[in-house]
């Protein structure tokens, strides 16, 4: 996870400034740790609804909240899955918000006579940390409600689309929304890489690829 996160930051860090490098020693350990939040908001939920949270791992794809316990409905699924992007908005939000009353108080403050760049210069560079990490849990959250497999939001859109058209038919809409999704993802990533600032984000093909063949042939991809 780390490697990963240096990359979604190297257009903060790669001038090797003092400012930007101060940021990213506060939005590189933040990021990991909305990562880490929003997986605990997976687990806290399941644990409220009465589940058994066996782990909870981070890896250079995110994280996963591994969860045991009874067959649950698709209700409880729907919470479990919804509480991990809520905390990210949650987060972003009151990121932003301390960003701007900061901002605020700062601006008031400061004597505006002074050259743009050096009002620049005095403004906290946390300041500048929670404007990126808001951002980041906004983004974050976007993201995975996605429809696409192994995504939120794919767990979302099967547990709305499967009382509705059944098993088959619903896997094989969000896995053809992944792939087409993830193609998307690819060509930011390309166009990102040529511009010097990496944007590099899920889904990803192999999974939705996988589901796409599997419900065309008629068959259900276990549930992970």
């Amino acid at each position: 996870m780390p490697a990963v996160t240096l990359l979604l930051t190297a257009g903060l860090w790669l001038p090797f400034r003092a400012r930007p490098l101060a940021v990213a020693t506060v939005v590189i350990p933040g990021i990991m740790l909305s990562i880490l939040a929003h997986e605990l908001g997976h687990a806290l939920v399941a644990r409220r609804l009465g589940l058994s949270v066996t782990a909870i791992r981070l890896h250079a794809g995110g994280g996963e909240a591994l969860i045991a316990g009874w067959a649950w409905s698709r209700r409880v699924d729907t919470l479990i899955t919804a509480a991990g992007p809520a905390v990210n908005v949650v987060l972003g939000v009151l990121c932003l918000a301390a960003y701007w009353m900061l901002w605020d108080v700062l601006h008031l403050n400061m004597d505006m006579s002074r050259p743009t760049g050096l009002r620049s210069l005095l403004r906290p560079f946390w300041a500048t940390a929670l404007w990126w990490l808001g951002v980041f849990n906004l983004v974050l959250a976007g993201v995975n409600l996605l429809p696409a497999f192994p995504l939120d939001g794919g767990r979302l859109a099967r547990n709305v689309l499967e009382p509705r058209i059944g098993v088959i038919k619903a896997q094989y809409r969000i896995g053809l929304a992944g792939i087409i999704l993830a193609v998307v993802s690819g060509f930011v990533f390309f166009v990102s890489l040529l511009a010097s600032v990496p944007i590099f984000a899920p889904p990803y093909l192999r999974p939705n690829l996988e589901a796409y063949e599997a419900a065309r042939a008629g068959r259900q991809l276990p549930d992970e």
